[in-house]
């Protein structure tokens, strides 16, 4: 997989096809907030570093910034310092007040996933340009250390057929929640799934996700 510069495109329009309301749900997390693009370096105070990286939005709980290698990361403000606290307007009865919504929001998702018969991991996509996708995923399974991401061709054909699922990335920060796979054909056809790990093991894999590019 080719990884450049181009993680920070401007998202130009969306398909899932085959909708449940989960994944619905997953587009409209992966839609919030506006881009606010300040490189920045941040350690928490348990001395995890993310250096060199674009802050993609700020959410009353935490920070999504976009690393070097495309990964999209939420960093809780709960492991940051007081200082960026500060600096990025942390507010503790706002961010308990999202905190709580969130969870019951993606309570709800889980538990319809599971009557759906669905994965604990749940993965959606979206075109950002004509060389770019956009993945997004929630993980009700286990507390995890990384992801393994898969991905499939799909061909460029009016009617999509994935063949072989390859892995692509296995070593995502803490605290990922997405991922902007560039330097990928026009008009192209991709089914993407992926898996959580941490040291007791690993999840069973997501449902796959279909995402063309522009």
């Amino acid at each position: 997989m080719r990884v450049n510069n181009h993680c920070h495109a401007k998202r130009k329009s969306g398909r899932i096809r085959r909708v449940k309301y989960w994944q619905t749900a997953l587009v409209i997390f992966a839609s919030l907030c506006a881009t606010v693009a300040l490189p920045d370096d941040f350690k928490t105070i348990d001395g995890k570093e993310y250096e060199n990286v674009e802050v993609n939005r700020v959410e009353p709980d935490g920070i999504v910034v976009i690393t070097f290698s495309c990964a999209i990361v939420k960093i809780p403000f709960n492991e940051l310092s007081p200082e960026i606290k500060r600096k990025y307007g942390y507010n503790p009865q706002a961010a308990a007040a999202y905190s709580a919504e969130q969870s019951e929001q993606q309570g709800a998702l889980a538990q319809q996933r599971k009557a759906d018969g669905g994965p604990a991991v749940a993965i959606g996509g979206s075109p950002v340009s004509s060389s770019q996708v956009k993945l997004y995923w929630t993980d009700d399974s286990i507390k995890e250390d990384t992801f393994e991401l898969q991905r499939a061709d799909g061909g460029s054909g009016a009617t999509p057929q994935c063949g072989r699922f390859v892995t692509i990335q296995t070593s995502f920060p803490p605290n990922t929640i997405g991922f902007n796979d560039t330097g990928l054909p026009k008009s192209h056809w991709y089914c993407c799934c992926l898996r959580a790990f941490n040291g007791g093991g690993n999840s069973s894999w997501s449902n796959s996700v279909l995402v063309r590019t522009n």
